[in-house]
């Protein structure tokens, strides 16, 4: 899609410009993200050197781009980011084990009782015997002893970490994308519960008892999930969320992004970006321990409360892909009713054809004609007449999805519409009206509705992938059933199984897997 670039902000519009114009809650100030140094160890591992263990995509330019954020909406000195990736030059930048303990060691000389340090690991993950282990560049899972002395066992993880002393200790785990072993390297690698416990940080009692600590691990997915790449920003779709909550999505009215609302913007904006993308559960899931992770401060934005004119600027930009996106659809659920038409068409002059055949058939064996050529003929025709059947239960199937994206896209659009009325009317207003009220109210009816559509979406995308599955298998096997002979002409297919894939959209691995 054209603007798949933009859609994650658009899914939100309405409830970020609630957040920031009607604030339930007085935002504390709080010091512990700012109060001290800060301190970041960062690895992304897409190439890894053991055969037997399948490489990734984008878990090094992930890596890259939560460097880039940390300084630029963090303000975290560049000195104190140690970037370790696939791709780096240096002997000591190479994600190895032993890099990796050496930093975390080196870290727990430097970081003091005030200081914020950050985790980040890009790569796979898996548990073995109830043990957690991160696979490093040179890891080799053949068996638990190798991947002992391989790997970053969580346990050791966790020690490290609680050595460093850090007031605030953030790790952000994206450690199972896909199935690690060469020979189910598209399948599942589920955050398991014995996965997720071994990676929990667990801090020692602070130093200072007047500085209380702020402790999370953020995940990139809950348990029973994956975490899936996004092809079309080349980024996994947390990392990509997560530079983007920085960016501007997890600011709160008083200007300051917190733990919290970071959290909140990841869940939402993952977890609704990757069920359309690939059809797929993802949603990020944070293990918190300190005095509330609303009074965490992350970032800060320069100027403090967001300008109401800007807030306009956003929710006009936001309506303007909103229209695009339900012109899109509206496009697209005419040509799959038009197909659909088109495939009744040809179950009804497949039907005619077999009559026709049945006749023939019939003169041939009262009138001493070739009736095994007659019979075979017959049963060409009602083999078509099978796929023509089976290709207008396809079609019905991709008009049930296409309904379903429409009827969607009108209440995106619907939302970005009235979130932009409440834009204007606060930007000229000391304060919240009654008209303000009223379309607040109606903001969080249309969420309700959104968030009923995509249940009742993500099951029609499933009829529609099983029926264009069935189709395929079937035109294949006919295919090979009548090669080679040129009896009478098949009905014409008038929609590709690739616009299925435009219609619903489920994502790339759902497509090839055809």
């Amino acid at each position: 899609m054209i603007y798949r670039a933009h859609f994650g902000f658009l899914l939100l519009a309405s409830a970020l410009f609630l957040a920031t114009f009607f604030p339930s809650y007085a935002l504390a100030e709080s010091p512990t993200w700012e109060g001290g140094k800060k301190y970041a160890l960062i690895v992304g591992i897409d190439d890894y050197q053991n055969d037997g263990v399948v490489d990734l995509h984008y878990a090094t330019s992930d890596a890259k781009l939560l460097q880039d954020v940390l300084i630029k909406e963090g303000k975290f000195p560049k000195e104190n980011i140690f970037l370790l990736t696939s791709d780096s030059k240096g002997e000591s930048d190479q994600p190895f084990l032993t890099n990796i303990v050496f930093r975390l060691e080196w870290l727990k000389e430097i970081v003091g009782p005030g200081d914020t340090l950050v985790f980040y690991f890009a790569g796979h993950g898996v548990s073995l015997d109830k043990e957690t282990f991160l696979l490093t560049e040179e890891a080799d899972q053949r068996s638990k002893g190798t991947l002992m002395i391989s790997s970053l066992r969580g346990s050791i993880l966790n020690d490290l970490l609680k050595n460093a002393g850090a007031q605030n200790t953030l790790v952000f785990l994206d450690a199972c994308r896909n199935d690690p072993t060469v020979s189910r390297g598209d399948g599942s690698n589920l955050l398991s519960p014995a996965l997720s416990r071994g990676l929990v940080f667990t801090p020692l009692p602070a130093i200072d008892p007047q500085l209380e600590r702020n402790t999370a691990t953020i995940f990139a997915c809950s348990e029973g999930e994956r975490s899936w790449e996004w092809a079309d920003q080349q980024h996994g779709f947390f990392t990509y969320y997560l530079a983007e909550a920085f960016r501007q999505g997890a600011f709160e009215p008083n200007g300051l992004a917190t733990l919290g609302s970071l959290s909140a913007y990841l869940r939402d904006n993952v977890s609704k970006t990757a069920l359309r993308e690939t059809n797929h559960k993802q949603t990020p899931m944070m293990r918190y321990e300190g005095p509330g992770p609303e009074n965490w401060v992350l970032a800060r934005r320069a100027n403090g409360v967001q300008d109401p004119k800007d807030a306009i600027a956003a929710q006009e930009r936001s309506q303007l892909i909103a229209r695009a996106e339900a012109a899109e659809f509206e496009a697209k659920k005419s040509a799959a009713q038009v197909s659909a038409l088109q495939a009744q068409e040809d179950v009804n002059g497949a039907e005619r054809e077999v009559l026709v055949r049945q006749n023939d058939l019939l003169k041939a064996q009262q009138g001493g004609g070739d009736v095994a050529l007659a019979a075979e003929e017959l049963e060409f025709a009602q083999d078509n007449l099978k796929l023509a059947k089976e290709n207008i239960e396809a079609s019905q199937r991709r008009l049930s999805a296409s309904v379903g994206s429409h009827k969607e896209a009108a209440i995106r659009l619907q939302t970005s519409e009235v979130a932009e009325q409440v834009a204007v009317l606060f930007g000229n207003q000391s304060g919240e009206s009654e008209t303000i009220r009223e379309l607040k109210e109606r903001l969080t009816g249309l969420e309700s509705q959104l968030a009923d559509l995509y249940e009742e979406k993500r099951v029609t995308v499933e009829r529609a992938i099983k029926a264009e599955r069935q189709l395929a298998a079937l035109e294949s096997q006919l295919a090979l059933k009548w090669e080679g002979r040129a009896l009478g002409k098949r009905p014409t297919r008038r929609t590709k199984r690739e616009d299925l894939w435009r219609v619903v959209d489920p994502g790339a691995e759902e497509a090839d897997s055809l």
